[in-house]
């Protein structure tokens, strides 16, 4: 494989990601993600918890709350 089918495998890929870079280019998103990555799968944790490890004003909870009720469902 040439150099420029690197570049296109490269391209394409970075094309197929674009999506889930956009949706954790936010700190704020970073942080949820890596607190739900901290947490027992088994267990869980309610949406409202996650202001013990990060603050959340209350629009931003109801919001991630119908998120994850999309998500859910």
């Amino acid at each position: 494989m040439n150099k420029q089918d690197q570049l296109n495998m490269i391209k394409e890929d970075f094309i197929n990601c674009q999506k889930v870079l956009l949706a954790i280019g936010d700190e704020t998103r970073q942080s949820i993600l890596l607190v739900l990555m901290g947490t027992d799968c088994q267990s869980g944790l309610l949406v409202k918890s996650l202001n013990k490890h990060i603050f959340l004003d209350l629009p931003c909870l109801t919001t991630l709350k119908y998120y994850v009720m999309l998500a859910l469902f």
